[in-house]
């Protein structure tokens, strides 16, 4: 069964699925395969960033891709201008000696008095400059899609991205987000239910898909974000409104974000059932659906000084990764991953994962056929 709507028309593409993923090798195979990789851009340097888009630009023959960056629209974030320094200033002693008692309880070294913390690059700091050179960046190679993960895109981003005759998207998780997102002209919205992995509301896709489907009202095409990794979960996506989906833990485990996600971290995505994931500040200082583990039990659990706002949390927990991981201890190793990560215990290539997915669709959707003809009664 092909899929002919808004979404294939406007980017060319075959199927209606859209991939983020921080690793350039995935964002260009799902892009060959007939979906739109999105290339998560945060943590990367101007630099990196170029780089990375011009790997996918080698690899993908012109076919459409994306790029996916945080621009703070104003004051999104009380602490929007805080920089690094301030910021690190303002950790309490407390939640130094909570993180630090907590890794010497799993049997990570300590550190002497002259740590230095790895600097951060998160929301609530001032990324401002950075996520303008990310736009610079991108617009200069043949993106289709930019998508800004943090409120309404400022109007300036979307007015450049439009003379280039690229797409802006962006993320929300509530059908309240809708008029602010359009009243900036952005071109598609992303409705992200609870399930997803990383930054999520409280609502479930299969709540919020059509809750935002009605109040957009056919002004842009919405997709489905949040516990869809299947053909089965896509085809219940476009049932409910959607005009495609967006998808990303689904490709943790592949093949080609194999050198992008450190062993003991990826031995336990592959591990992790749907029941693993937990939705919880204790990463970023806002709530994060994530694997489930000695760190977010610990920080959640009733000992705790409690998680402190982005981006504090978010500096302490980053300082502690590279400890942790250069320890090996698997139960402090998490990852933002929504509860479909159950799905995908066994590495595949990214293209046995769209072959898989787009089988499945065909085959729920005739079954759906079937089931509504009057002649198979």
């Amino acid at each position: 069964m092909s899929v002919r709507n808004a979404i294939t028309e406007t980017y060319g593409c075959r199927l209606p699925v859209f991939a983020f993923a921080h690793s350039a090798e995935v964002v260009a195979a799902v892009t060959r395969a007939g979906g739109i990789g999105v290339l998560g851009a945060l943590d990367m340097t101007a630099e990196a960033l170029d780089a990375a888009l011009t790997y996918i630009d080698e690899h993908v023959d012109g076919l459409p891709y994306g790029v996916d960056i945080v621009v703070p629209a104003g004051t999104v974030d009380a602490g929007a201008d805080l920089t690094f320094a301030a910021a690190l200033a303002a950790i309490p002693e407390r939640h130094k000696r909570f993180a630090e008692d907590l890794l010497r309880a799993h049997g990570v070294p300590a550190v002497g008095d002259d740590y230095e913390y790895p600097i951060v690059k998160a929301v609530g700091l001032d990324v401002s400059e950075d996520s303008h050179a990310h736009v610079e960046v991108a617009l200069s190679h043949p993106v289709r899609l930019i998508v800004n993960a943090l409120g309404p895109p400022p109007s300036d981003v979307v007015e450049l991205a439009h003379d280039r005759d690229v797409k802006v998207g962006a993320l929300i998780g509530s059908g309240r987000h809708v008029e602010a997102q359009l009243r900036r002209n952005v071109d598609l919205l992303v409705a992200q239910g609870t399930e997803a992995g990383g930054h999520t509301g409280e609502v479930a896709t299969m709540v919020l898909v059509p809750e935002v489907v009605r109040a957009v009202a056919g002004r842009v095409p919405v997709l489905a974000a949040g516990g869809i990794g299947s053909g089965r979960q896509m085809l219940a996506a476009l049932a409910l409104g959607a005009a495609g989906v967006w998808t990303g833990t689904m490709w943790l485990t592949s093949k080609e974000a194999e050198s992008h996600i450190d062993p003991v971290t990826r031995q336990n995505l592959l591990a992790a059932r749907s029941t693993d994931t937990v939705r919880s500040k204790s990463m970023s200082g806002k709530p994060m659906r994530q694997l489930r583990n000695a760190w977010t039990d610990a920080w959640d659990g009733p000992d705790s000084p409690g998680c402190l706002p982005a981006p504090l949390q978010g500096i302490v927990h980053h300082a502690a990764i590279p400890r942790f991981r250069a320890a090996r201890t698997a139960d402090l190793c998490g990852y933002p991953a929504g509860q479909v990560i159950g799905q995908f215990g066994q590495p595949r290539t990214v293209a046995e994962l769209m072959a898989a997915l787009e089988g499945e669709f065909d085959d729920a959707g005739r079954q759906i056929v079937r089931t509504l003809s009057p002649s198979a009664r």
